[in-house]
């Protein structure tokens, strides 16, 4: 009964060292290109400048909007991502941050952060 167990045990180890490689397959990565379009804003949100502050400086508080992506990737062109994004910027210069959730045409959604400065 204890070389069956163990008999049991081996292919139950082979079989999930096999699964796991084919899933190490399944998740790598691949290189895509694309340009999104930024939508108009759904809805903006904006701290006016405290006293003392540069009358030019605008804190975004929140920004939500519907952009669309443009690719040669059949699986991301023509897919669309709502955008919620936070800034911080001087004359249109400064900081912006925030997540998306994009819809795939075949149903899938991501969802991801994003950073950066304009």
């Amino acid at each position: 009964m204890t070389q069956l167990r163990r008999g049991v045990v081996g292919v139950i180890a082979a079989f999930v060292v096999v699964s796991l490689s084919f899933s190490a397959q399944a998740g790598e990565k691949k290189k895509i290109m694309g340009t999104n379009k930024q939508g108009p804003p759904i809805s903006r949100t904006v701290v006016p400048p405290g006293p003392g502050d540069d009358p030019k400086h605008e804190l975004v508080v929140l920004t939500i909007r519907r952009d669309t992506t443009t690719s040669s990737d059949p699986d991301w062109n023509e897919t669309e991502q709502i955008v919620y994004e936070q800034s911080d910027q001087v004359e249109g210069t400064g900081t912006h941050r925030g997540y998306f959730r994009r819809l795939h045409k075949n149903g899938d959604t991501e969802y991801g952060p994003f950073e950066g400065t304009h």
